[in-house]
């Protein structure tokens, strides 16, 4: 299919999620599926080697581990490994080669520790490639409650993704499964706990080179303790799997993404988002989900994204930032049609993401960008935000909008004058409006990163006009 329109600055987000094939009422295109990109995959039920491995498969052990050190044991699903707190360093590795690429890649894998959170005041290193000369990834909790992803090269932190969680926490509570992932690429890395997004970098600056060896639990250069806890599915990626919230899996972990685990894909940046119009169509590979989403068509051959709230992490569509969609000028529109029973608050549009502040870690809140909804009251509202305050907000008298109707809703901005637009008609309107320091790499549709407020019913289009 050739779409044969003119450049202009319009990017007109036509959600195509399956562009090729008939146009018939009711047919749905089969679920977005993400490419192979799985680099090893360790589930342990035959062992300590990987089941499968684009390098060496096999495992390494110390030659200080005993089997106090390193243990097959119940894992998660069918057999785990623990590995003890006071496990050598390379207790138990892996091969990088073919494995672990530092441009872009995700990290995952289920723990389940002998701890609670507050009784493990140092450091506990749950996987390691930081073994020569102090240059390699780090996965672990530090004596302050932060947790996360750190790179250092020769010693000095160069870039990370962390949070920070109270000492009464539970994000890791002894005899409990979390499954923790990072994600990333050559601008950011994103970490996600349980499948919820709870931090992006505040800095990312990945180089040098990547040392040999891969090592799960153990005790890096004698900082605190080793991981004493069970491991099972770890598996590696040689794509930015994860950008926004997802469901954990409940069945083990493939090789391959399917139709009933998550299938988020990384958007192909610096190709159709500097194409104006935009247009997100299947095969340009310019989009990406947090799970599978069917397609649906109108008579008229339109294609609707369906989407639902699905428990406490909704669906999640997301496309890379267009140059179009700019802080000082521009216009959007989106339009949506809401299911039965009407669930609000919803969004519409989420140009905003998750920002991590030094001074209030434990603040997951925090956000940068704006954001287009629909309020508990069903009023269209507007929020600048800025390091999670609001620094602009416009907002509408309640509208009547009932489920099964298709509807506009948009918003135009020209320096600080915000207007609000419902079928045409302006709604509100004000000067004033503080500007976001910064707008996200992805814009979302009909949720947040996280998944929350997700809009349940459909979605038609989104216009990103910059006039």
């Amino acid at each position: 299919m050739k779409y044969g329109l003119p450049i202009r600055t319009t990017a007109c987000f036509l959600l195509a999620c399956g562009m090729v094939g008939r146009c018939v009422w009711g047919q749905t295109a089969p679920p977005r599926r993400a490419a192979a990109q799985t680099t090893m995959l360790v589930n342990f039920e035959e062992g300590l080697d990987a089941a499968f491995a684009s390098g060496n498969s096999a495992a390494k052990l110390d030659a200080r581990s005993t089997d106090e050190h390193v243990r097959i044991v119940e894992g998660r699903f069918g057999k785990g490994v623990s590995v003890s707190t006071n496990a050598p360093g390379l207790a138990l590795s892996y091969e990088t080669k073919k494995h672990l690429d530092l441009n872009e890649g995700t990290i995952e894998f289920f723990f389940r520790p002998d701890w609670d959170w507050a009784d493990a005041p140092e450091h506990v290193t749950l996987l390691s490639t930081y073994i020569g000369a102090g240059t390699g990834f780090r996965i672990l909790k530090n004596q302050y409650g932060w947790f996360g992803f750190w790179y250092g090269l020769r010693y000095k932190t160069t870039a990370r993704v962390i949070t920070q969680y109270s000492r009464n926490a539970t994000i890791m509570k002894a005899g409990c499964w979390t499954h923790i992932a990072v994600s990333w690429d050559d601008a950011e890395a994103r970490l996600f706990v349980d499948g919820m997004l709870v931090s992006v970098s505040d800095r990312w600056e990945v180089r040098g080179e990547q040392y040999g060896r891969i090592a799960l639990g153990g005790v890096v250069y004698g900082q605190g303790r080793g991981a004493g806890g069970t491991f099972d599915e770890l598996r590696l990626s040689a794509s930015k799997r994860y950008v926004a919230s997802f469901t954990v899996p409940s069945a083990p972990l493939r090789r391959e993404n399917g139709d009933r685990e998550m299938a988020q894909a990384r958007p192909t940046e610096g190709m159709a988002a500097k194409r104006l119009p935009f247009v997100a169509d299947l095969a340009a590979q310019n989009w990406g989900s947090n799970r599978p989403l069917f397609e649906e068509r109108c008579p008229a051959g339109k294609p609707l994204l369906r989407l639902r709230r699905n428990g406490k992490i909704g669906d999640v569509v997301f496309f890379p930032r267009p140059d179009a969609l700019n802080r000082f000028l521009g216009r959007t529109n989106v339009r949506v049609r809401l299911s039965e029973p009407v669930q609000l608050p919803a969004v519409l549009l989420d140009a905003s993401d998750i920002v991590f502040n030094d001074r209030a870690g434990g603040d997951r809140a925090r956000r940068t960008g704006w954001q287009l909804r629909l309020t508990e009251d069903c009023r269209l509202q507007w929020q600048s935000l800025d390091d999670g305050s609001v620094v602009g907000q416009v907002q509408s008298a309640p509208l009547a909008v009932r489920s099964g109707e298709w509807r506009r809703f948009g918003v135009r901005w020209q320096a600080s004058r915000t207007t609000l637009v419902y079928e045409g008609a302006e709604m509100a309107s004000a000067v004033g409006q503080g500007i976001p320091s910064a707008l996200p790499r992805y814009i979302y549709v009909g949720s947040r990163s996280t998944g929350q407020n997700t809009l349940d019913g459909w979605v038609s289009h989104v216009e990103i006009d910059r006039k």
